[in-house]
């Protein structure tokens, strides 16, 4: 029950649903989701510990404020581990995997076109962490996945601002590298697609602080949610 109401949870806060900053009413979401307090208070003892919650003891919690900060230090990161992994594919696990990833590249490519927000989220994890998962390095496809994660509300911003067939293409071109052995050509895609990424992510959110900082306000709140 409690990892059914994390999952709930994580997933409203990742697609915007419950915005950056604000309350989680814990009394009424038990009751939306009809389970009791508890899995609820667990659930949110579980995200905090992933960095999506915070929780001010008797006063409840809310979703983490996002801060142009916290996006520079997570794609820092994110920028040295996923090329990483991308170079240490095993080309071999990889071909197991082709028709798996081909699948997710065209239901990412599909989503993308229609501004279908949820199957593109879903899409492009299974993209992404199907190709990680060939490097055979357990821990760092774990380290990668807490960033990932926590960038998701970040990354929102930035897809819907994209030409979709440029989104489109970069995934293509990283399977057409691996597809070919060129696994340090697929590491520089994708640290370019990163780094477009988070150049869109930042431009957004730097606009929503510069909002709050002029209402008097601080932090800010992601677009696109």
């Amino acid at each position: 029950m409690t990892a059914y109401v994390v999952n709930e949870i994580r997933r409203r806060i990742l697609s915007g649903e419950i915005a950056a900053g604000t309350k989680i009413p814990a009394g009424p979401l038990a009751e939306e989701l009809g389970v009791s307090p508890v899995p609820v208070r667990e659930a949110l003892q579980a995200l905090q510990s992933e960095g999506l919650v915070k929780i001010f003891g008797h006063r409840g919690a809310i979703a983490a404020p996002a801060s142009s900060k916290e996006l520079a230090d997570l794609y820092q990161m994110r920028e040295i581990l996923e090329p990483a992994a991308v170079s240490a594919v095993d080309l071999t696990l990889l071909r197991d995997r082709l028709d798996t990833l081909t699948d997710a590249l065209e239901r990412l490519d599909h989503a993308l076109h229609a501004g279908d927000r949820d199957a593109f989220r879903v899409a492009h994890r299974e993209f992404h962490f199907g190709i990680y998962a060939c490097s055979g390095n357990d821990w760092m496809v774990r380290t990668i996945r807490g960033l990932y994660d926590n960038c998701e509300r970040y990354r929102t911003a930035a897809t819907w601002r994209r030409d979709p067939n440029d989104a489109a293409s970069e995934h293509r071109f990283m399977l057409d590298a691996l597809r070919e052995a060129r696994a340090d050509d697929a590491a520089q895609l994708t640290l370019a697609h990163l780094e477009v990424t988070r150049g869109l992510a930042l431009s957004s959110i730097q606009g929503d602080e510069s909002k709050d900082a002029a209402n008097g306000r601080s932090g800010g709140k992601v677009k696109g949610s």
